[in-house]
């Protein structure tokens, strides 16, 4: 991407946030909703948080038809969410600033955080999860490294459920819908108070359902001395099936205790159409197989498949001990089991496919303690406190083909994680405009593996041989296993101003720094590939920009940032002739990444609002071999909304279109391989999406209808290289659909 295009590009963008801005003055009488945040574990307006955070609340959810958590990337500057090229696609594979996790390992931490209500969600397979009965969502950019659990080098997404309401009166809903696809949802939350004011229950409910998008037809396993693969089956891929439940509790022990309690539970069932995007397609090496000329159409071996069972417990215990000093406690608890298969090389032979689901699972609890008060004279706010966690948890994979010679691999993890830390975080009011943030983190990892990799027959199931290294770490030849153990220790900081130029307009300067932990290499098939990784660092530096002007009728916030990025994690994918197929993290050159980021809200006459984001990402490695994978250059999006007055109720019409710049993939190769082979770039992809509601206020009830993807462009997310072959997932065609939602 050259400067000239980012110039153009951001000209564009500005010229359309000034023609948006321009009428307001004359035209608007009303003003903008205020969005409260926790990003700095306490609720306080967005527009005074000195950080770069965007959110969304449950009516804009609604409005851009924000369904999953795989949907908030569309309207979210410098954030990109896509299903994996291959692997669990239960896994959302999110990208913030650049940074991101490339695979779902046990053993590699995210760089991108995800919260379900303060707890830290450790392994990323089940975040495509639904946002249903949600509050709001927030997506903190740039390191957190001091307020949150865990450290993370890209940024935080925080999902809020709603919550149980003493105060309020029994009351809820109930929705339903269906779509093309043969879709179709039912679910409802209802708020139950047990002792008014006092104690209440929240208690939700989903089912949401839909056939697939694609075919898959499905040959058999190709061995040496077979003819070609046989015909077996045409199965459906693209399909989805989400179950979830959630009960909630507020409890106001005291004046000055409030205790909240949250348990979920959530089941998905999906598939993505995988295929092979480079010619001759899927039809590699396999006579009288003919390459298919459906967009939504692959031949396969295996057909892609993941799953992923979840339950989350939180406890949070508020206890005010004075006007000025108060604690918090969270526990959190989290069980998910997931498995899929994936036919990583998108072709119907035997290269490299799976003979059997890949578990991967894990158990985790949190504990976090915090204090936090006021002094000199309220000068200082300040908070502190400890955090705990421990993780077990298995990462296992079986594959056969002619990668490993026809033989069938075995690799099995089990890791168990352990993080202990110690943060500080406060704002000194200097003046009444001036105030320094300041705060620090100390992290102490524990990161043992105990893994074992064999090898044994396709056709018998005796073992053949062992796959490990003898110089492997930790080798013992009495079962084919390894012992590894890393412990790392750092300290994270964060440190800055901002300054309020008026009661609506405010800058600040800050730099943070977090590590993302090192690990073992659990799928690692040779000494060398078995080697573990360093901690990656991510310091940034931002300028940022936060206001509300004309009477809070136009809401305009903008930052640019800096990114120091050293010992850069990426997992890559690779072959050994005759041992097999295996992925390694390793440790890039450093990358200096400069971005922009900005988001502009428009009340533009009473009825009708517009909405513009975008953000514009530059990277550059010290070494001309290292590439910055699933991260768009560009990236806007813009959103109409217009509410028409009728004689039952209000329309709303809401419209949005989001755009994002090509994507590279991360093949073993680096640079040189994207330069030879064009389908390792993934073309620039814009999406237009609607929906129009009828809201009849007196009656409770609300009929919406809604499109994605209107004009039916067909797109592939980032790929993955395996050899000759380029895999690919196809992304969704143009759905549609009708809901209705009944108040009580």
């Amino acid at each position: 991407m050259t400067n000239n295009r980012i110039q153009k590009r951001a000209f564009a963008i500005s010229a359309l946030a000034l023609a948006i801005a321009a009428p307001l003055p004359v035209l608007a009488q009303g003003q903008l909703e205020e969005i409260i945040v926790s990003a700095r574990k306490t609720d306080e307006g967005l527009q005074s948080v000195p950080i770069a955070v965007s959110a969304f609340n449950a009516e804009s959810l609604a409005q851009m038809n924000v369904a999953q958590t795989s949907d908030l990337g569309k309207f979210t500057p410098s954030v990109y969410i896509e299903p994996p090229a291959a692997g669990n696609s239960t896994a959302a594979k999110v990208t913030i600033r650049g940074q991101n996790q490339s695979d779902s390992l046990i053993t590699l931490d995210p760089s991108v955080g995800w919260y379900l209500d303060d707890v830290y969600l450790a392994r990323t397979y089940g975040t495509v999860a639904s946002m249903f009965d949600i509050e709001r969502v927030e997506v903190l950019k740039g390191p957190q490294g001091t307020l949150y659990g865990r450290n993370t080098t890209g940024g935080a997404v925080k999902l809020v459920t709603t919550k149980a309401e003493p105060s309020a009166d029994l009351n809820g809903y109930v929705t339903g819908g269906v779509g093309n696809l043969d879709a179709w949802k039912v679910g409802g939350a209802v708020n139950i108070p047990l002792i008014p004011d006092v104690l209440a229950i929240r208690i939700a409910a989903l089912k949401d359902t839909a056939n697939g998008y694609g075919d898959v037809n499905v040959y058999s396993y190709q061995i040496p001395s077979s003819a070609a693969p046989a015909f077996l089956a045409k199965k459906d891929a693209g399909f989805r099936d989400t179950e979830m439940y959630r009960l909630n509790l507020t409890w106001y022990a005291a004046d000055n205790i409030d205790v909240q309690f949250g348990y979920e539970h959530s089941k998905l069932d999906m598939s993505t159409l995988q295929r092979n995007i480079r010619a001759p397609y899927d039809s590699y090496a396999t006579a009288g197989i003919p390459a298919t000329t459906d967009f939504y159409e692959s031949n396969l071996t295996v057909p892609p498949r993941s799953m992923a069972e979840n339950d989350t417990v939180n406890l949070t215990v508020n206890y005010d001990i004075t006007d000025t000093l108060a604690t918090k406690l969270i526990y959190g608890w989290r069980r998910v089991d997931s498995q899929y298969f994936s036919d990583i090389d998108g072709a119907p032979d035997s290269f490299n496919n799976p003979t059997a689901p890949s578990p991967q699972w894990a158990r985790q609890q949190s504990l976090e303690w915090q204090i936090s008060g006021v002094a000199a004279q309220e000068m200082l706010e300040w908070m502190t406190g400890i955090y705990l966690f421990e993780e077990d948890g298995r990462d296992e994979t079986v594959s056969y083909g002619a990668a490993s010679g026809y033989t069938v691999n075995h690799i099995y993890g089990r890791a168990e994680n352990e993080s202990r830390s110690i943060f500080a975080n406060g704002t000194l009011h200097l003046t009444d405009k001036l105030n320094f943030n300041g705060g620090m983190r100390y992290s102490y990892d524990d990161k043992p593996l105990y893994k074992r990799l064999y090898a044994t027959s396709a056709t018998t199931g005796a073992f053949v041989t062992c796959r490990l290294d003898p110089a492997t770490p930790g080798y013992d030849a009495n079962d084919c296993s390894s012992t590894a153990h890393g412990n790392y220790d750092y300290v994270s900081w964060q440190a800055g101003f901002d300054y309020t130029i008026a009661d609506d307009m405010m800058v600040y300067i800050k730099s943070s720094n977090a590590k993302r932990s090192g690990g073992q290499n659990v799928r690692g098939l040779t000494a060398a590939t078995s080697q573990p990784f360093e901690p990656e660092e991510a310091t940034d530096i931002e300028l940022g920009f936060k206001s509300q002007l004309f009477d809070n009728r136009l809401r305009v916030n903008a930052d640019v940032f800096h990114t120091f990025y050293e010992n850069i994690q990426q997992s890559i994918i690779f072959q050994i002739p005759g041992i097999g197929t295996g992925t390694q993290v390793v440790n890039q050159a450093k990358a200096d990444l400069d971005g922009v980021e900005f988001e502009v809200t428009g009340l533009i006459t009473d009825n009708f609002t517009a909405t513009l984001t975008g953000s514009l990402l530059n990277w550059k490695f010290e070494d001309d071999t290292s590439i910055l994978p699933s991260a768009p250059g560009q990236q806007y999006s813009l959103r109409l909304d217009y509410d028409l007055p009728v004689s039952v109720g209000t329309v709303n019409f809401s419209a949005n279109y989001s755009w994002r710049d090509e994507l590279l993939a991360n093949p073993a190769g680096g640079r040189a391989a994207i330069r030879s082979t064009s389908e390792l770039t993934t073309d620039e992809l814009g999406l237009l999406s609607s929906r129009v509601a009828l809201n009849m206020e007196d009656l409770g009830l609300t009929v919406a209808v809604w499109g994605n993807n209107l004009t039916d462009e067909e797109y592939t997310t980032s790929p993955l290289q395996l050899g000759t072959r380029v895999g690919a997932t196809i992304g969704e065609p143009r759905t549609y659909g009708l809901d209705v939602t009944k108040k009580f």
